[in-house]
């Protein structure tokens, strides 16, 4: 065992250890891949937030525009 480098050598045969290790390999790129989406779908979320939070606030200053010219005209009487 003095030689062994990882638990492949020590669980099986030596053949193994390259699937291992190719198997291994796959796993990181899957990780990266999906932590990629993770990032890339927050950031669309956060987009969609944003234009949802600017409709609203386009909403809002319509009503205090409406309401300004509602005010005036009331005072102007």
């Amino acid at each position: 065992m003095s030689d062994a480098r990882g638990s492949a050598q020590i669980a099986g045969p030596p053949e193994l250890e390259v699937k291992l290790v190719a198997f291994y390999e796959a796993l990181k790129v899957l990780s990266s891949h999906t932590d990629q989406w993770y990032v890339d779908r927050a950031a669309e979320d956060t987009d969609a937030r944003q234009a949802r939070a600017q409709r609203l606030w386009g909403k809002v200053e319509a009503k205090r525009s409406e309401y300004i010219s509602l005010g005036q005209k009331t005072l102007s009487k």
